[in-house]
């Protein structure tokens, strides 16, 4: 049962105690520890969406590097090939210098399996870069040891192509001599053993070579 108050005045309404009005019914205002709860959940959300959006442009950021760099070691690896190339091809045409020719030619083949299973790993980075798109930190890891595999491969070539130039280097001024007097430019070369002679020394390795002892089959002009 509703217990009514008594009115201040005359003119001052009566209020029910007990009751319920029909407009506090209707919009019931939430308490304000809910209220706070409410806007501390939502600043912690926007802030957790702001770090995962801040993360992923890293991400983000990083694979667009690392492609850079893979693209880069591409072209080294062309510039590379095309010097290997050359190289093999100067040493093909000395017919004098067959045996530097034959070591050269392994090294080469040698660096050709290098530069495969160099080329075999970039392909398998770059395959799992692109597998592993939605996660950009593993990818970023193993992307990272793989570049790190290439370019010591780069490097441990880029030595072996210095080693074949300076043993070039070396057997042709050792073919450019003559053998017997020391001092002469060659200019035949005796076959089949390849060593050589200068024009005033020709005439007397004819019968026998003067370093190897072998009888000479023929003389051939040698163009250096």
């Amino acid at each position: 049962m509703a217990v009514t108050a008594m009115a201040a005045s005359a003119d001052a309404p009566a209020f029910t105690f007990g009751a319920v009005s029909p407009t506090a019914a209707a919009t019931p205002t939430p308490p304000r520890a809910a209220t706070a709860r409410l806007r501390q959940s939502c600043a912690t959300l926007e802030a957790e969406l702001w770090n995962a959006r801040f993360a992923l442009q890293q991400r983000q950021d990083e694979a667009a590097r690392l492609k850079q760099t893979l693209r880069s070691l591409r072209d080294e690896n062309g510039r590379l090939r095309a010097m290997f190339d050359e190289c093999q091809d100067e040493l093909f045409d000395h017919v004098e210098l067959k045996a530097a020719h034959d070591t050269a030619r392994q090294q080469l083949q040698e660096a050709n399996v290098l530069l495969r299973r160099s080329a075999a790993q970039r392909e398998l980075a770059h395959a799992r870069a692109r597998k592993s798109h939605g996660s950009m930190l593993s990818m970023s890891e193993q992307s990272a040891r793989c570049v790190l595999m290439w370019v010591d491969h780069v490097r441990g070539l880029e030595a072996g192509r210095e080693v074949l130039v300076r043993e070039l280097d070396e057997a042709r001024d050792a073919a450019a001599i003559c053998c017997t007097c020391h001092s002469a430019k060659a200019t035949v070369v005796l076959l089949p053993c390849g060593h050589c002679a200068c024009d005033t020394c020709k005439a007397h390795v004819i019968g026998k070579c003067p370093v190897c002892r072998c009888v000479p089959a023929s003389l051939q002009p040698l163009y250096l």
